[in-house]
């Protein structure tokens, strides 16, 4: 048995939960930036599916906003930019400037 059917078996047996944790926000784009940045520091934990991470309204919780693209692309990775990018699907995330090694 190799690390990934290992992986597989214990995600199959285990049930998916979605934890509800009410911010402020000053309109869903805003609303969508913080979320992601809610979901991306938690990518780390390996049962955190951060792909599948949504933002709703407090008074409307049956419309969910995707957050991330997750398309697959050619070489079988996924993109991980907002869900709502207008550039290239691409795998890996772009630094901030202010974050970048020089």
């Amino acid at each position: 048995m190799t690390a990934d059917d290992t992986a597989q078996d214990l995600s199959a047996s285990q049930l998916r939960f979605v934890a509800h944790v009410p911010f402020t926000a000053a309109d869903l784009a805003a609303a969508k930036r913080y979320a992601r940045m809610l979901a991306r520091t938690l990518e780390s934990f390996p049962a955190v599916d951060v792909a599948e991470a949504t933002v709703s309204e407090e008074g409307d919780l049956s419309i969910h906003y995707r957050l991330i693209c997750d398309r697959k692309l050619d070489d079988g990775r996924r993109c991980v930019l907002s869900a709502d990018h207008e550039t290239p699907c691409s795998a890996r995330r772009r630094q901030p400037i202010n974050q970048r090694r020089f």
